[in-house]
């Protein structure tokens, strides 16, 4: 097990990581403008709110459904969306507490996901009903508000290749 580590902060605006223990050889200035904490909701926690509004549209959407009659298209794609919801905020969690992993998920899936409902509203015989256009509408604005939030250049560098964090 790593012993702890201190996080100084420096005159200069700047930042510096000294381990101890097993990592006491470490030293490393991290850039005040390229540093984020993990531990900070600052971005995290409106990504968490954004994946939860997705929920809980998506749910609603379900519930609409069982009250006007949906196809089996309409439950399937509340269902998908709705669990894919969950998993979206359980990864955002794990990318909270810096896993990499985690972070390139939510930003393959909030790239990719508005791309693809895009697809669904523009698709004149999809089989939605209006209605279910529209909430997938708002699922897609709100996920590409993800998207913005977890492209940014600072989110990006704190989740560098190779595994280490900044």
């Amino acid at each position: 097990m790593l012993g702890p580590a201190t996080l100084a902060y420096l005159d200069a605006g700047d930042f510096v990581f000294a381990g101890t223990g097993a990592c006491s050889g470490l030293h490393e200035v991290i850039h005040a403008d390229k540093f984020i904490r993990m531990d900070n909701n600052s971005v995290w926690a409106p990504v968490r709110v954004l994946f939860v509004a997705v929920l809980v549209i998506s749910i609603a959407a379900l519930g609409v459904a069982a009250v006007v009659g949906g196809t089996w298209v309409v439950w399937l794609r509340g269902a998908a969306v709705a669990a894919a919801s969950v998993w979206l905020v359980a990864l955002t969690g794990q990318a909270a507490r810096g896993k990499r992993a985690a972070y390139v998920r939510i930003r393959f899936v909030s790239i990719a996901a508005p791309i693809g409902i895009v697809l669904i509203l523009l698709a004149p015989d999809s089989g939605y009903p209006v209605w279910m256009k529209a909430e997938q509408g708002v699922v897609g604005v709100l996920v590409a508000a993800v998207a913005l939030i977890v492209n940014r250049r600072a989110v990006r560098e704190a989740y560098p290749k190779g595994g280490k964090l900044r």
